[in-house]
């Protein structure tokens, strides 16, 4: 009895007790991390790295922020070095480790996900979160996994639960520069098809051609319907990762199905850089996520 015990206090402390988060210290001064690692039932171990002022009004609404890694392993502490400033908005952003497809493979990176935001929600009185005002916001591969999140929310779609009731929605997702049709976004790399240890092949275990099916179910762009939330969108025209034609595709499918989407291309960018954290864009986003926040 003494050792179950003893385990279940250690798996409680690992789940819930806050470590520290390498080089967390060139993170702004008046911000504070908390890493949280948030579902012990995998074997590979998946955290959230919450980001909040240390002085603010509460509860916050929470931004659940997954950074792109071409759904490999994600390089969780640049993401959050380089945008926890996003945090001093008045926002509780919550940055979100998936397992990589190296360990799993789709949907697994969106179960993920799921799990966090319901993990977040159910403790939002304990970490000073609005647990009415969520939204999610990806750069790349983590834009295709808040898509696909945002897009299923009210289903049983790519979604494991784990028996937890708790809501994964979201009020609105930003996408940045993030693929909407997988089937097209594994062939177009110089005219042939990507080769099964590249991006696509990883994702999906096998090359589209054999596995096109699963390449339609992991496309956003299929699981477009009338009832989505509001979504902002952003890419770079010069873009030779994630086309900009992927956002376009995108963008008039929630367009003809009457979803409220705002659309910025922006002239000569690429995959991500400068572009994309300039304060006329982040006011811009900003402004949009306040207008979906519930307020009574």
């Amino acid at each position: 009895m003494r050792t179950r015990l003893t385990l279940s206090a250690l798996l409680l402390c690992a789940l819930l007790c806050p470590v520290s988060l390498k080089g967390a210290e060139l993170v702004p001064s008046d911000l504070k991390v908390d890493t949280l690692r948030y579902d012990l039932s995998l074997s590979y171990p998946v955290h959230i790295y919450l980001v909040r002022p240390r002085a603010a009004a509460q509860p916050l609404p929470c931004i659940v922020y997954v950074p792109g890694s071409a759904w490999k392993k994600q390089k969780m502490d640049r993401a959050v070095r380089n945008q926890a400033a996003l945090a001093l908005r008045g926002y509780a952003v919550a940055f979100v480790e998936y397992r990589p497809c190296s360990e799993a493979l789709f949907p697994a990176q969106v179960e993920d996900v799921k799990t966090a935001t319901r993990y977040l929600r159910e403790r939002a009185a304990r970490f000073g979160l609005d647990a009415r005002n969520f939204f999610a916001w990806g750069s790349s591969s983590g834009a295709h996994t808040v898509l696909l999140h945002a897009f299923t929310q009210d289903s049983s779609l790519l979604d494991n639960e784990h028996g937890v009731p708790t809501s994964c929605a979201v009020n609105a997702v930003v996408d940045y520069y993030g693929p909407s049709e997988l089937v097209h976004e594994f062939r177009i790399q110089h005219g042939k098809q990507e080769r099964p240890d590249q991006n696509g092949g990883l994702l999906l275990g096998d090359p589209v051609e054999e596995k096109r099916d699963v390449a339609i179910k992991a496309s956003p762009l299929y699981y477009v319907h009338p009832l989505c939330v509001p979504v902002f969108v952003a890419h770079g025209d010069a873009d030779k990762v994630v086309p900009v034609e992927q956002s376009h595709w995108l963008v008039e499918r929630l367009r003809t199905s009457g979803v409220r989407v705002e659309y910025v291309e922006l002239p000569g960018s690429k995959h991500g850089g400068p572009a994309f954290n300039t304060p006329e864009l982040l006011n811009r986003i900003f402004s949009f996520l306040d207008s979906c926040r519930i307020t009574n």
